[in-house]
């Protein structure tokens, strides 16, 4: 057996991963703009100390940060993936991270990373109150404020924050885009645009929504995972 089924069957990975950790990374960076380096720095270093399975280097050129991040007891050869951190300009900022590729197809190393990556991003919300902790998260939204379920409003959010068609029919089990495609199309005739705008329209949408923009890094190395 080779040294990282060892060292990962230490634990339950299925354990690593909230069961929202998909919406707690997509979710919003409300406020991280304000942020100094340094801050937003710190607060990510410390919260990838919080796991215990794995270990980190942390670099910087300029404005862009680092952190390369191992499976903890092999760290000279275990390299599985980085995250990376750059402020863009006064109004937004880009948080993404990479596996090293020839780890593309190992779920189990994703998960690590992927809980390492999620934890260091809410470490930063909860110190300085920002993204999901920014006060602005907890007044209601329009799709909110309206007669329907929880999963339709779900559904809602979703779509407002750039999900695509497909990806929404395989998340909430539609049978295919089409259907959602439809389903969408039902609820603007009844809410309004206001509510579920078109495709088109979900950036300037957003933006009177006073929500910030993420920005893809997806030219970076590694290859990225999340970055919505």
């Amino acid at each position: 057996m080779d040294k990282k089924r060892k060292v990962l069957r230490k634990v339950k990975l299925e354990q690593l991963v909230p069961s929202t950790a998909a919406e707690f990374y997509t979710s919003s960076r409300m406020g991280w703009a304000e942020l100094d380096d340094q801050s937003v720095n710190t607060s990510i270093t410390a919260g990838l100390l919080m796991n215990q399975l794995i270990k980190s280097e942390q670099a910087h050129s300029g404005h862009v940060y680092h952190w390369k991040i191992y499976i903890d007891e092999v760290r000279n050869e275990f390299h599985i993936g980085t995250l990376t951190y750059r402020q863009v300009d006064a109004n937004s900022v880009a948080l993404a991270y990479g596996i090293v590729p020839k780890y593309y197809e190992n779920e189990e190393l994703m998960l690590v990373l992927r809980d390492a990556v999620i934890t260091a991003k809410l470490k930063v919300d909860a110190d300085h109150k920002v993204g999901i902790f920014h006060p602005y998260e907890y007044e209601k939204k329009p799709w909110d404020k309206i007669d329907v379920d929880h999963k339709t409003k779900r559904l809602i959010h979703d779509w407002v924050f750039g999900h695509s068609l497909k990806e929404l029919a395989k998340k909430y089990a539609y049978a295919s885009k089409g259907v959602v495609k439809n389903r969408l199309s039902t609820l603007r005739k009844r809410y309004g645009e206001h509510v579920i705008p078109k495709a088109k329209n979900r950036p300037s949408y957003l933006s009177h929504l006073e929500y910030e923009v993420t920005v893809d890094m997806s030219r970076l190395p590694e290859k990225l995972i999340i970055d919505r």
